[in-house]
């Protein structure tokens, strides 16, 4: 009787045992991280869209010192692993990514030791087409009703809402040919565009009437029922 009782203890004692050994190892095998899905605005999952996450503004609107960056799979998702914190998602597949509202507005905490989930919409934002993190140059469209000293001036506009002015060889007969630099911004729906900087006062603000990839189309209020159409293509 004893050796039985004994030997049901042991039995016991192992069952015990392996079922600890097995709980630790779904533990351990548990995901933890942050794991992105791109999807586009009717929802499609979006495959091969490259995610980065930012631990600041600055460099999300630079795309500089990303913490982690990877690609989605055929499922629209990817997954980081071992990551935690206060985080600023960055997606770009193509012509789509997350830059509607000119800022590093899609952020998300993940917390230590579990598996966050996040979904993050693209679309054919305007910023995306008339910006990039790198800058995108843009010049007057031949033909333009400006002086023609402003023929080779070069406009470039960052993701970050920085613009810089390259004046170009010819002067419009300033003593010192300058280059300028100002921020930019879109407001009433993405249908005004402004200039703000030392060149431009209390601001210069100009109808947007077209956007593409490729060009820009303004209209500069003059009073009195007329306007200027100026339009911008990119370089």
């Amino acid at each position: 009787m004893t050796i039985l009782k004994n030997t049901k203890i042991l039995w016991l004692l192992l069952a015990i045992l392996v079922g600890f050994s097995s709980c630790k190892k779904d533990e351990e095998d548990e995901p933890v991280g942050l794991e992105v899905k791109v999807n586009d605005l009717n929802g499609a999952a979006q495959s091969g869209a490259k995610v980065s996450l930012y631990s600041s503004t600055t460099d999300w609107e630079n795309e500089q010192n990303p913490v982690v960056s990877g690609q989605t799979g055929s499922d629209g998702t990817v997954r980081f692993n071992d990551v935690s914190g206060t985080f600023y998602v960055d997606v770009v597949n193509g012509s789509l990514n997350n830059w509607q509202e000119g800022a590093a507005s899609t952020s998300v905490s993940a917390t230590a030791n579990t598996l966050t989930n996040t979904t993050v919409s693209v679309s054919e934002s305007v910023i995306g087409m008339i910006a990039s993190a790198a800058g995108k140059a843009w010049k007057l469209k031949d033909g333009h009703p400006l002086q023609a000293c402003n023929d080779d001036d070069i406009d470039t506009f960052y993701k970050s809402g920085l613009f810089k002015d390259d004046n170009g060889s010819e002067s419009c007969g300033e003593a010192v040919v300058l280059d300028n630099q100002g921020s930019w911004a879109l407001s009433q729906n993405e249908s005004k565009f402004t200039f703000s900087g030392v060149n431009y006062g209390s601001g210069l603000t100009l109808d947007l009437i077209s956007v593409s990839a490729t060009e820009m189309v303004f209209s500069l209020d003059l009073g009195g029922g007329a306007a200027l159409e100026i339009i911008l293509v990119s370089q």
